[in-house]
Order: C-alpha cells, then structure tokens, then sequence
C-alpha cells in the first residue's frame, strides 16, 4: 500500500499544477472577452456619432435647397433614363422604340 504522505504531495502537486493551468486560461478567455466587449462598445460609440453626422449633414443640406429653392430631384425609371440618353444621342430609331415598348 501506498504511503498516504507520499500520495497527498502527487495530488497536491496537480492540483496546483491544474490550478494555475485553469487560472492561465481563464485569465486569456477572460481578457479575450473583455477587448471583445470593448472593441464592440466603441464601434457601437463610432457608429452612433457617424450617423448623428450624417444626419446633421442632410439637415443642412436641406435647409440649403430650401433656402436657394431647388426642386428635389425625382427618381427616374429605367426606361425613362434611357429615353433621354437616346435622345440626347439623337439615335432615337425603330429598334430603341421597340425595346422600349416591349418593357
């Protein structure tokens, strides 16, 4: 039979070997998770500020057309946009017309 002195230090000796192994990894997780936690509070911080930025910008850009009274501009369709694009080509012919009919 084993001595029970002997015993004891082996078990003492790898619980303190798995102790300081556990402490090792919780302290890498631990800190991992924390710059993670961090990383995401200031992006989120960034990306409230762009967009009170941004919206601060199109305030002033609209007050700015209103102010010098220019007409927003209206969105286009395709076919419209190509329309024009054939006109100012002046090759507004058969073909383009009958491409334009079919849509």
């Amino acid at each position: 039979m084993a001595d029970l002195n002997v015993t004891l230090a082996t078990v003492h000796s790898i619980g303190t070997t798995v102790s300081t192994i556990l402490t090792s990894v919780k302290i890498l997780v631990g800190g991992v998770f924390g710059l993670y936690l961090i990383i995401l509070l200031v992006r989120w911080h960034e990306y409230s500020l762009t967009k009170s930025m941004l919206r601060e910008i199109d305030d002033r850009l609209i007050t700015i057309e209103k102010k010098l009274s220019i007409p927003l501009k209206q969105k286009r369709t395709v076919t419209q946009e190509f329309k024009s694009f054939a006109k100012h080509l002046g090759r507004e012919n058969v073909a383009v017309k009958k491409a334009l009919l079919k849509k």
